[in-house]
């Protein structure tokens, strides 16, 4: 009899595990892409290479974290929350080119219809200049796991 409620516990604590799983991972919203070029985000510019993008608190779906995987360094920052009706197809980052920087612009996640928009750090993003051209450039993540 012992040994049944053992057995029947040890299920139990599996069943538990196995669905507890891909809750987490779907909270998480991670993704990883390669940017080909330096950038600007909330007025700090970081270099051109292969970044962790996800949420830093599941609870806080507008706090995004993006890593860099090379050198570790962290940067955090708060969206607003964007969606459109074509969304979810691809992780990707899309970027603001004003006047030669690339700015972050709006982040898009696999399977998801609501997005991110970074909101402009200072009044130099916020509007364009008369005579500046600007153009939106998307990088896409490669969503094979």
């Amino acid at each position: 009899m012992q040994r049944q409620s053992i057995g029947s516990i040890i299920i139990l604590v599996c069943l538990v595990v196995v669905a507890a799983a891909p809750v987490s991972a779907q909270t998480t919203r991670r993704f990883v892409i390669q940017v080909p070029f330096q950038f600007v985000i909330v007025g700090r510019t970081l270099p051109a290479g292969k970044y962790a993008v996800e949420r830093f608190d599941p609870t806080k779906p507008n706090v995004l974290m993006l890593k860099n995987t090379a050198t570790g360094v962290v940067r955090l920052f708060i969206t607003q929350h964007v969606e459109e009706d074509d969304g979810g197809k691809r992780s990707c980052l899309i970027f603001k080119v004003q006047n030669g920087e690339a700015h972050l612009y709006q982040l898009w996640m696999l399977g998801y219809k609501d997005g991110h928009q970074v909101p402009p750090a200072n009044a130099n993003e916020r509007r364009d200049k008369r005579g500046t051209s600007s153009g939106l450039v998307t990088v896409k993540a490669d969503n094979t796991p």
